[in-house]
């Protein structure tokens, strides 16, 4: 289990600026890792299926019972083909029934919900993951450095009126690489 904060005006001891900024931009992620890092930014799917929420995102998701089924797509974005943010998105069933939303697809999320005028998101919470969480064991088994607990950040997002969750795990080597400036945001 982690603590989730959600106090966006102050940030961790821990937490540099550049990394504090990424946390809390509002905007879409994937839309931002693409402008700074070009055609060598790619987004790869680890896996889309249905399956059983951990018992934190069910509280996260207040539609969804204890026993329901969700769609859970987890992704990398990738820089050179090293993994730099690890990304899992829960969408319930009703929200795929009512919205027609393709919960199949492999184009980034973020450009299927950005586009979307009523778009509405919930404030963020973040956290540093633990070695005992859930996903560090989801992260390690794609591969992702966790050589330093990334940070997580996630958010429900109010599509056409209907919520889904998307977690957010900015892996170290992506800071690593922001210090050596390949990316210059």
């Amino acid at each position: 289990m982690i603590h989730w904060y959600t106090d966006l005006n102050t940030p961790p001891q821990d937490c540099s600026p550049q990394q504090w900024q990424w946390l809390i931009q509002a905007d879409s992620l994937t839309a931002r890792l693409e402008r700074v890092g070009g055609e060598k930014m790619a987004l790869k799917l680890l896996s889309a299926d249905w399956q059983k929420p951990i018992a934190e995102e069910q509280t996260w998701l207040s539609e969804i019972k204890p026993d329901d089924m969700i769609w859970v797509r987890e992704i990398v974005h990738t820089y050179q083909e090293q993994p730099w943010v690890w990304a899992r998105t829960l969408i319930p069933e009703t929200t795929i029934k009512a919205t027609n939303i393709d919960a199949k697809t492999t184009e980034p999320i973020g450009r299927i919900l950005f586009r979307e005028p009523t778009l509405k998101r919930d404030p963020f919470a973040w956290a540093r993951l633990s070695a005992e969480h859930p996903y560090t064991d989801m992260m390690r088994a794609h591969h992702c450095d966790l050589s330093s607990l990334p940070w997580l950040r996630r958010s429900v997002f109010w599509y056409q009126g209907y919520p889904l969750l998307i977690v957010e795990a900015f892996l170290s080597v992506f800071f690593n690489a922001q210090k050596e400036h390949v990316f210059l945001e």
